[in-house]
């Protein structure tokens, strides 16, 4: 699961309306992408306390979010603030932090250097940061950490509220999740809110990764399409079969490489339900569709 760690190498910011602005800028695009299927935990680790955690030497973290205006934003920022200290998250083995403490890598704002010791402890573990944006040099869509020993620069993720930024991270971590994820797992993810039947599990578990692959792939393509709900059906890539006499919607994923594929589901109250899988060429899909419908209704009413 991917972290987000909050950024505390920050300029001096005495004026504590400029940065709860930052911060929520922040915080907004952050939700978006918590509220997406990336396999991001809903939380942002800090250092420590966020009532021990002064910022500009004035004001701490948990009384800057207090002072945030929008209630609902106020919510999410405390839910998502609950996790600390570093340690318990990005932990390393006492031989690399000693490494790390001996490079004493740096963040350059403004022309003064932050110990970034935090920083690279998150990127040691593939981690993000959260920053809030109070000078243009962490508005940047990676933040490099410099070494005070003879080794490269440290390069880590940062998301520090701007549209087209978020999008890049978004990107990053989709093709994280494409490399890490097992197939099943990726499918999971594609679909969100997802209830498999037994004998989908079977189906799914016989296919080859080529044909398993081009499943994902197509319900990747339907979400892409932007109609009423993530997989509605459309007549190409996905099929509204649904027999006479229905009890709940039989909808068909259409696969057709490497084997020609149907794969039977239902989207209900913002999930989705999956049967089983069937092949083009089966000599009775009537058949195939009602026992489908069958399995679907009772996913729905048993769950």
């Amino acid at each position: 699961m991917h972290k987000f760690y909050f950024n505390d190498c920050l300029p001096s910011c005495s004026n504590q309306h400029e940065f709860i602005d930052c911060l929520s800028n922040t915080l907004i695009e952050f939700n978006k992408l918590t509220n997406e299927d990336l396999n991001i935990e809903k939380a942002i680790v800090t250092e420590k306390l966020p009532s021990a955690l002064f910022l500009g030497n004035t004001y701490s973290l948990e009384d800057t979010i207090s002072k945030i205006h929008d209630r609902s934003l106020k919510r999410l920022a405390f839910s998502y603030f609950q996790k600390y200290p570093i340690d318990a998250y990005f932990s390393l083995e006492d031989e690399v932090i000693d490494k790390l403490l001996t490079i004493d890598y740096c963040l350059p704002i403004n022309k003064y250097n932050h110990s970034a010791l935090n920083l690279a402890m998150v990127r040691e573990k593939d981690g993000f940061i959260f920053t809030v944006a109070l000078h243009d040099d962490l508005k940047k869509h990676t933040l490099c950490l410099k070494p005070q020993k003879e080794v490269p620069d440290l390069a880590i993720d940062n998301l520090f509220g701007d549209k087209d930024n978020t999008q890049i991270i978004r990107t990053k971590i989709t093709d994280l999740n494409a490399v890490n994820l097992s197939n099943e797992e990726r499918l999971k993810l594609v679909l969100g809110n997802y209830v498999f039947s037994t004998n989908f599990e079977k189906d799914f578990s016989r296919l080859n990764a080529a044909e398993q692959i081009s499943i994902i792939d197509d319900l990747e393509k339907a979400k892409s399409r932007g109609l009423l709900s993530p997989f509605y059906p459309d007549t190409k890539i996905i099929k509204d079969v649904t027999p006479d006499k229905a009890k709940c919607s039989v909808y068909e994923l259409r696969v057709y490489s490497p084997t020609a594929l149907r794969v039977y589901f239902n989207e209900y109250n913002d999930k989705v339900f999956v049967s089983n899988i069937g092949i083009k060429s089966s000599t009775d899909q009537n058949k195939d569709i009602k026992k489908a419908h069958d399995t679907l209704n009772k996913l729905i009413l048993t769950t």
